[in-house]
């Protein structure tokens, strides 16, 4: 008995070399499970706490860029060049 390729085997599917492998956690299959019920359940809660998040982001880099700016303005009147008045 020889080595059989893929032509000659009828049992087998089309072969493709580049299909993306099958996910083993397929949402359809566990969508009745109790644990997918209460992941759903705190979508929304999820949701908020990433949009507070964003916002204590954003507070930060704007927070970051006016220390900057005044870093540079409190040197800018303090420093200065030497004999210049």
């Amino acid at each position: 008995m020889g080595m059989m390729n893929q032509s000659e085997n009828p049992n087998a599917e089309e072969y493709n070399p580049f299909r993306a492998p099958k996910n083993p956690f397929d949402a359809s299959q566990r969508a009745g499970t109790s644990k997918e019920a209460i992941r759903r359940a705190h979508l929304s809660h999820e949701a908020s706490v990433k949009s507070i998040g964003t916002l204590y982001l954003i507070g930060g880099f704007l927070l970051m860029v006016g220390s900057i700016g005044l870093i540079f303005a409190i040197e800018g009147r303090v420093g200065g060049t030497v004999g210049s008045e």
